[in-house]
């Protein structure tokens, strides 16, 4: 579409957060938790984390690796939600009443393609992209200074397809 464009990553660092940020985690394989913990310690601006989860045991163990983590926070909240629907339902599930309060959310879940060869690469294709280093975070979020920036992504694997962070203006792709 004419409204996704390529975007470059050589654009000026938001020094400030621009408004309030959640990020919300699907963590099924807690495995791979870590290894996105690690990238979520490179936001250099406060935020809010909600983590959902498929058992009360993993609930517990997941509290217990957030206490090796130091996280940007100013909220952590661990939920079980049943896993329908892959990662899709836990995060519309878990912020469906309070993602009004937000200017910015970021969604992430431990990715794992257990069918595929390249699910390990995948996984960091979209943490490299996304998080990877401070100044790539916040080099993100400068994108959301356009008002018609609504969703950063990176493009889809090489494997399935593409290769770089594409940006999708609100209207023209919500409503499709």
């Amino acid at each position: 579409k004419g409204n996704t464009i390529v975007l470059d990553k050589k654009s000026d660092s938001a020094s400030k957060a621009p408004g309030k940020i959640a990020v919300q985690i699907h963590a099924f394989y807690l495995d791979v938790l870590p290894e996105l913990l690690d990238n979520l310690s490179k936001i250099p601006y406060k935020f809010d984390l909600y983590i959902s989860t498929n058992t009360k045991a993993k609930s517990s163990h997941i509290k217990e690796m957030l206490k090796d983590y130091k996280l940007n926070t100013n909220l952590t909240k661990v939920e079980v939600i049943e896993n329908i629907g892959r990662d899709i339902y836990p995060f519309l599930h878990q912020l469906s009443k309070t993602y009004q309060n937000y200017d910015i959310i970021g969604h992430f879940h431990t990715k794992k393609t257990l069918t595929q060869f390249y699910g390990d690469l995948w996984r960091r294709h979209i943490y490299d992209n996304l998080l990877h280093s401070t100044s790539n975070i916040k080099h993100i979020f400068t994108l959301f200074n356009d008002p018609e920036t609504g969703l950063i992504m990176p493009t889809c694997f090489y494997a399935v397809g593409g290769g770089t962070i594409l940006g999708v203006k609100n209207a023209d792709n919500v409503n499709n």
